[in-house]
């Protein structure tokens, strides 16, 4: 009886000292949330990383139907996993993006002066007239402020740029901006593919 119990008790033994199996790693695709309705999902190679001006950067990446997207990437506001941006470079990558039609500013004047430090040839763009907000101070950070300028009518017209300390003293004041139209796709989400190299 006694070599029964003494058996026993080190079977029992050995299994309470063997550490538990770990438990699997969650696949990588159960990280990912599903893309908003607002947002459009691919997969692409991503061909090239280019750095702008921390935190933006450029992503070209080639679908695999397709011709090459131009994705425009805010690393600061995009969620890539813990990732560095060019750590996708060469990697087969699902990205989700949003895309839209956004007004890009060429050129702003009060009256005959121009307040951009260095305007582009304003007689290739669109223009709307009305009062300028949204530039109570100078850009402090790395990423530009919006602008907006308000027509007669109340249609509210955004831009992304650097407010100047010119452009601070038109604040409130009617300007005149003129702007070209183009699709913005902005990077809301990045991951490697299963299989994908680490970084």
């Amino acid at each position: 009886m006694r070599t029964i119990l003494a058996a026993a008790v080190l079977s029992f033994s050995a299994m309470a000292c063997t550490p538990p199996a770990s438990e699997p790693s969650a696949p990588l695709a159960e990280t990912w949330r599903a893309p908003e309705s607002n947002e459009i999902a691919v997969t692409a190679l991503v061909t090239k990383v280019e750095d702008g001006a921390y935190p933006q950067f450029t992503v070209t990446a080639t679908p695999e139907t397709g011709d090459p997207l131009s994705l425009y990437l805010d690393a600061e506001s995009a969620d890539l996993g813990g990732a560095l941006p060019s750590s996708f470079e060469g990697q087969s990558t699902t990205i989700y993006y949003t895309a839209a039609l956004e007004h890009h500013l060429v050129d702003l004047r009060q009256g005959q002066r121009r307040l951009l430090p260095e305007p582009t040839n304003d007689n290739l763009g669109l223009s709307v007239t009305g009062i300028l907000s949204g530039a109570e101070e100078p850009t402090a950070g790395d990423l530009p402020d919006t602008l907006i300028v308000t027509d007669a009518a109340g249609q509210a017209f955004a831009f992304e740029y650097y407010i100047t300390p010119g452009i601070v003293a038109a604040n409130g004041q009617q300007v005149t901006a003129v702007y070209f139209d183009e699709e913005e796709r902005r990077i809301t989400l990045m991951r490697k593919m299963a299989g994908a190299a680490a970084e």
